[in-house]
């Protein structure tokens, strides 16, 4: 008789976990919303948004000094005036 007690207790213990693991367990939004987006922390592949605007506002800044740079030898006033008669370093 005891023996038939224990096998039901276990069998009501054992459903009654089978049944909050249904239900509370696994979700499938949380599944779902982490397979859309398993980083959501990285907007590129190894940047988050902060370092990813970082790097864009190093590299614009970069390309603004460059095309100065560029433009100064293009007319000509990167270098020293020739007219003068003592020689200049370059």
């Amino acid at each position: 008789m005891q023996a038939r007690v224990t096998r039901t207790r276990i069998v009501a213990a054992a459903l009654s976990a089978a049944s909050l693991l249904l239900v509370a367990g696994c979700s499938s939004t949380g599944i779902s919303a982490l397979r859309a987006n398993p980083t959501p922390e990285l907007l590129t592949s190894v940047e988050s948004p902060t370092e990813a605007a970082n790097s864009y506002a190093i590299q614009k800044n970069l390309n603004l000094r460059m095309m100065l740079d560029d433009a100064a030898r293009v007319i000509y006033i990167d270098r020293p005036s020739r007219l003068n008669p003592a020689p200049i370093p370059d």
